[in-house]
């Protein structure tokens, strides 16, 4: 499904992964990301969802990457929990970083 067609998959997984780096880093980020689906694709058996996460500054992407990827691995490990609950099924999230150029900023 082309990604500029979104779907109820694609709407959930970034709302969920939104969620899911609120939680973890709202006090140091509050409204400045903002996670973008890249690519989906649906199995029998797994979904597979790789998402960006767009941040203004390389030192917001710092934060968000975490002291050796702990962040974003935790951000991606509760993303990953709440989905398969939901959907039923295994997910395989992959999650990235990258810095919006300034035409990009809200």
């Amino acid at each position: 499904v082309p990604l500029h067609v979104p779907t109820r998959l694609h709407i959930l997984a970034a709302g969920v992964s939104g969620c899911s780096w609120c939680r973890r880093l709202y006090k140091e980020l509050p409204y400045v990301a903002e996670v973008v689906g890249v690519s989906y694709s649906k199995g029998k058996e797994v979904v597979k969802i790789q998402q960006e996460i767009l941040v203004n500054t390389k030192q917001q992407s710092f934060i968000v990457i975490g002291k050796q990827g702990a962040t974003i691995k935790d951000i991606q490990e509760r993303a990953i929990a709440t989905l398969e609950k939901t959907l039923g099924t295994i997910v395989r999230l992959q999650l990235s970083v990258k810095i919006r150029s300034k035409a990009q900023w809200h």
